[in-house]
């Protein structure tokens, strides 16, 4: 997922999002 996310700057933020709102949620937003 890193290297997809480094790779495109917008989809890194919509790849994250949903990674933290799996595993933290609201913890690093």
């Amino acid at each position: 997922i890193f290297c997809s996310v480094a790779d495109l700057p917008i989809a890194r933020r919509n790849s994250l999002h949903r990674f933290l709102e799996k595993r933290k949620g609201r913890y690093l937003i």
